[in-house]
């Protein structure tokens, strides 16, 4: 029993150590010209998508407002000015920036947990717009597209069917961890910040188009 439990928390280290594995790419990007100076601030207002699945739906609802304080977090780590766009808030010169979730599928998590490899894995999708109010003509300055899962970590299984634990194991790490990972946290916890990151590095690459000053690495921006 006691080499069971150590070989399972084995390889819940590989996966672990594996947790950079998660991928974010980025789609149809479209960007337009402000001609206009630098927004004071980005104002943040996450929304969700219309979903066929009611599943989703939920998911989608219970890590919205976990997308938005990544997106205010990293923004505020780049020593950008940022918040959450509330009822009410007006700020002069502010630009917005509008995400709408537009896939929250959780996957499975046992399958992540016992196979791995990106068996089950969870997968985030949103669509980006940064408009500044201020400017006429009603559209926004740029868009574009992310999606994000949670990676191809090794689970407790390895290639060829080998099992790095026994099915007793399997069962305590389950019955002792596996609720945390069955959740919308345990699942999105890697999509959302990679999909956060991304975002940021877009609107970073939009204000250079622009002229607009960014601050610098040694300025506080994330790694």
């Amino acid at each position: 029993m006691r080499n069971n439990i150590r070989t399972c928390l084995a390889a819940a280290a590989v996966v672990a150590a594996l947790a950079g594995c998660a991928t974010a790419r980025v789609s149809d990007v479209t960007r337009a010209s402000a001609n206009a100076t630098r927004p004071v601030e980005i104002l943040v207002d996450v929304t969700t998508g219309t979903f066929s699945d009611a599943a989703q739906a939920s998911v989608a609802q219970t890590v919205r407002a976990d997308l938005q304080a990544d997106l205010v977090k990293e923004l505020t780590a780049a020593r950008v000015y940022a918040e959450p766009l509330g009822e009410g808030t007006q700020v002069a010169g502010a630009a917005v920036l509008r995400v709408t979730i537009t896939e929250a599928d959780p996957g499975n998590a046992v399958k992540r947990f016992v196979i791995g490899l990106g068996a089950g894995r969870a997968e985030l999708q949103a669509a980006a717009e940064l408009w500044l109010p201020s400017v006429t003509g009603g559209s926004p300055l740029v868009t574009f597209k992310t999606s994000s899962d949670s990676g191809r970590g090794l689970g407790l299984l390895v290639p060829g069917g080998a099992a790095l634990a026994t099915g007793e194991a399997v069962h305590l790490a389950i019955g002792g961890g596996l609720d945390l990972a069955q959740n919308a946290h345990g699942g999105f916890d890697r999509p959302l910040k990679r999909t956060a990151r991304t975002i940021v590095d877009q609107l970073k690459n939009y204000y250079g188009s622009e002229g607009w000053y960014w601050p610098t690495a040694d300025q506080g921006q994330h790694s």
